[in-house]
């Protein structure tokens, strides 16, 4: 497969805007977890009390709440490596739902001539204790999940894996980085892996509050 389809594919797969990601709720199979161990003879109204409890936004998702807004986005795509980008414009937007329990995004722009479109959702899982992103677009039909928090930096670092159609197993290890500069701007990087299985920068993107 040509390198330079192989980043084509990948950088629609996940293109950005997702200036700060995307999120789904992904079902799991609850073989073997401790589900029945946890509850054990806790009283009905104690268990209520707790989900209700855990179910409340906190500071974690107080924080995701400084990518909300309308953003003026500079996009870079690297086709492949030593290449010089593909630079874009584009709109996203972002805004906290549900009572402030997820980032939602919308991004809408132009990619090498074809319209592009996606969105995603980001959260925090107060019972994982970690956030989460799912993104998802007009570019492929698979999903971008990935998991991680906020580094000392001050940087949301995730990593997880995309629907990849050139894998042979169908799917390729991701990673990004989420930095907000000032309370204006923001910066949204991503890596992947080339086929030399060297890890590559593959998208970076500043975006400014539009207003």
């Amino acid at each position: 497969m040509n390198l330079k389809l192989k980043y084509m594919v990948a950088v629609g797969a996940a293109l950005v805007g997702i200036g700060f990601f995307g999120g789904a709720l992904i079902a799991q199979d609850h073989k073997g977890h401790d589900h029945d161990a946890m509850h054990g003879d806790m009283d009905p109204e104690k268990m209520m009390e707790m989900y209700m409890e855990m179910g409340e936004p906190v500071e974690q998702h107080a924080r995701l709440s400084t990518f909300s807004g309308k953003w003026n986005q500079t996009q870079k795509h690297w086709m492949e490596p030593g290449a010089p980008p593909i630079i874009s414009e584009a709109v996203f937007t972002s805004e906290m739902v549900m009572g402030g329990r997820y980032l939602v995004d919308h991004v809408k722009s132009e990619f090498m001539g074809f319209p592009f479109e996606g969105r995603g959702i980001t959260g925090y899982d107060r019972a994982n204790k970690r956030y989460f992103s799912v993104w998802f677009d007009n570019f492929g039909t698979g999903l971008m999940l990935t998991y991680g928090d906020y580094n000392e930096k001050g940087e949301l670092v995730m990593e997880g894996e995309w629907s990849d159609p050139m894998s042979p197993s169908g799917k390729s290890w991701v990673k990004t980085r989420a930095t907000m500069i000032g309370a204006n701007n923001s910066m949204f990087e991503m890596w992947g892996k080339g086929m030399d299985g060297e890890t590559t920068k593959m998208m970076e993107i500043k975006s400014t509050r539009a207003y």
